[in-house]
């Protein structure tokens, strides 16, 4: 069981090519893909897709969200100075 798409975890030795290379990596197998997720709502299902998406060596899926919204999901914050950042973050919590 993985998923290609935490291959964004390569700092932690994550290898995308085990899971889109499988077949080669391990003989016959079956490959499922698991589209549904309980862990955020649809609007940070669809903002991740898009950012993961890009990388052309990930397996194409279609995430659905099983979790409704309960407020909003995405927020952006622009500070002027990296030495602000920590501030707007205790301010914003």
């Amino acid at each position: 069981v993985g998923d290609d798409w935490q291959s964004i975890n390569r700092f932690a030795g994550a290898d995308v090519s085990v899971m889109t290379g499988f077949s080669e990596w391990m003989g016959h197998g079956q490959v499922l893909k698991l589209e549904q997720t309980f862990r955020c709502p649809q609007a940070l299902c669809d903002a991740s897709s898009h950012f993961v998406s890009r990388n052309p060596a990930q397996i194409v899926k279609e995430v659905r969200s099983a979790s409704p919204a309960m407020g909003p999901v995405l927020q952006a914050f622009q500070m002027n100075r990296r030495e602000e950042v920590q501030d707007g973050v205790r301010q914003y919590l």
